[in-house]
């Protein structure tokens, strides 16, 4: 069972994260509630795990998903990861924490939300764990893995609620405050709308910054850091975007179209966790 708030929390921002990812992409092998279907009359001994896999050679799991597509024993585009109906299991020793162990939960303060983005977790909400699921299932590639998990974690962090919020002011972790929590939830749904245009459309960004500001800006002062920091966020955007084109650009068989699922990826990816913060905020 699952013995803490703060575990059960992780695991439903996990699941809606998992979702979010195998709309636009399909879903990796083995995972928790994934469903496969193989086509009819396929005996399991015409499955097979030889061969390298595209991250590493490690990887039997992924070596046997590669095996079934290549050799038209299921489909990509029929694969689905299931939201209800998770297996609970005990509590990971690796997720406890002496904050844990005390069962308190408050969703604004800081070690909640370390831990709901926890490396140690394995959980989606962690960047480099969403690189790494997703980019098996992208048709580019480079002279290392880095090189495209990178602006990955990059693009993800700017939607990504709780990078937002350790990035409000710029500030040192250790001086985080819960107000920043509820100043970015406060205007997290806006925020994205507005960098969705500016994304789309780069001949509007002074206005949609402008407009934004006057929006959610108290003040004067108030208003310079939201453009302070609504700026850098939308250098990161596109950066990230670049660094990514390059790569498919230099690719002859990667399929351009994968950037803006990717993008969308990144975005409904943060929104889930956003939803999940409201909810038990």
């Amino acid at each position: 069972m699952v013995e803490t708030k703060l575990i059960r929390v992780a695991v439903e921002i996990d699941m809606a994260i998992r979702k979010v990812m195998t709309t636009y992409f399909t879903t990796y092998f083995p995972e928790p509630n994934f469903i496969w279907l193989v086509k009819d009359k396929i005996q399991a001994s015409q499955f097979s795990f030889i061969g390298k896999g595209k991250v590493d050679h490690k990887l039997e799991a992924l070596r046997l998903m590669q095996n079934a597509f290549k050799n038209d024993l299921s489909d990509p585009n029929q694969t689905t990861f299931g939201i209800c109906g998770a297996v609970t299991t005990p509590i990971p020793e690796r997720m406890k924490t002496q904050e844990s162990k005390k069962n308190k939960f408050n969703i604004a303060e800081k070690p909640t939300l370390q831990g709901l983005r926890s490396r140690k977790a394995q959980l989606h909400s962690f960047p480099r764990v969403w690189a790494n699921q997703l980019y098996p299932f992208l048709t580019i590639s480079a002279s290392t893995t880095t090189n495209i998990t990178t602006p990955l974690m990059d693009l993800y962090g700017v939607f990504h609620p709780t990078s937002l919020i350790f990035a409000w002011k710029g500030q040192l972790i250790v001086n985080y405050k819960s107000e920043y929590f509820h100043k970015i939830m406060g205007f997290y749904q806006d925020y994205v709308k507005c960098m969705r245009a500016i994304y789309n459309d780069t001949t509007k960004r002074n206005m949609l910054i402008q407009n934004f500001c006057n929006v959610h800006g108290k003040n004067t002062d108030d208003k310079k850091q939201l453009e302070t920091f609504l700026k850098f966020q939308i250098d990161e955007m596109f950066k990230a975007k670049a660094s990514l084109k390059k790569i498919y650009d230099a690719t002859p068989t990667s399929d351009p179209s994968e950037l803006g699922k990717i993008v969308y990826t990144a975005i409904n990816s943060g929104r889930a966790i956003y939803l999940k913060f409201k909810k038990y905020s």
